[in-house]
């Protein structure tokens, strides 16, 4: 996966410093580049935890899919129960809330104080008490794979011990960039205008 992945950026990066308009924006892309190269590199380094998750009552895992045999240098947690919801990411201040059942994703973003300028409200995700993380749908329903069927609301409910995630867009429009080029086309235009009128 990562060699496919590796390829793709490493492509659509050639093409975009390729395509550079300007020497600003050849050094920009290259940067981008760089960067990208590296975090392939560290993806590749990167090794698995081999965690598994768990969700059972435990007075009847025996005999159930879940009665999974432990081999040695396993370890097994239990979390404690936890009365807080944690939201991170790119909202305007990242907080820890007391749970109340009421709540839902959008009322512990709001109590951070929002979204933030840059905020990816559309992959926002709740990384759950027991490991397992879920992308929150705000539509009328959704599909629930933990309990195999379809639920009004959005990823189940907020659960004490949830973290909130919003994460930052990836890809902003440069502004500045745009508007430069854009005021310098045109400029170019009403020269021409002008060269056009003032020969004829």
């Amino acid at each position: 996966m990562t060699s496919r992945l590796e390829r793709d950026l490493l492509t659509g990066g050639s093409k975009e410093v390729a395509t550079a308009l300007s020497t600003a924006e050849v050094q920009a892309k290259q940067a981008e580049f760089e960067q990208k190269r590296k975090f392939v590199q560290s993806l590749k380094e990167l090794k698995a935890t081999g965690r598994m998750t768990i969700r059972a009552d435990l007075m009847q895992l025996q005999g159930s899919e879940y009665d999974i045999e432990l081999e040695d240098g396993d370890s097994l947690f239990i979390p404690e129960v936890n009365k807080v919801v944690t939201v991170v990411g790119s909202v305007m201040t990242n907080g820890s809330f007391v749970y109340e059942s009421r709540n839902g994703y959008e009322d512990y973003i709001a109590m951070t104080g929002g979204y933030s300028q840059y905020a990816d409200k559309k992959n926002v995700y709740v990384l759950k008490v027991d490991g397992s993380a879920r992308k929150v749908d705000s539509g009328f329903l959704y599909w629930n794979d933990m309990k195999s069927r379809w639920q009004h609301g959005n990823v189940g409910g907020i659960e004490p011990g949830d973290q909130i995630v919003v994460p930052e867009q990836t890809e902003r429009i440069a502004w500045l960039r745009e508007f430069r080029d854009i005021t310098a086309i045109l400029m170019q235009l009403a020269v021409t205008a002008g060269v056009v009128v003032k020969v004829f």
